[in-house]
């Protein structure tokens, strides 16, 4: 089975636009976003004013990755 799609070349611009977009803001954060940070247990624990104890039972109950 094919199926073609047949698109007006303003929506392919403007889909392009989009895509140009996302594309620099990752390649300027080098592929990371602001929530792609990797905390240790002891940074977490500071990061969010709590107990290295209260990060490891949240992650042994698995209500935090």
């Amino acid at each position: 089975m094919k199926a073609e799609l047949t698109l007006p070349p303003e929506l392919v611009d403007e889909i392009a636009d989009k895509v140009i977009e996302k594309l620099k803001s990752l390649i300027a954060h080098n592929g990371k976003s602001e929530d792609d940070v990797i905390f240790d247990v002891k940074g977490l624990s500071k990061y969010l004013h709590v107990s290295e104890k209260w990060i490891y039972e949240r992650t042994q109950f698995k209500e935090i990755p």
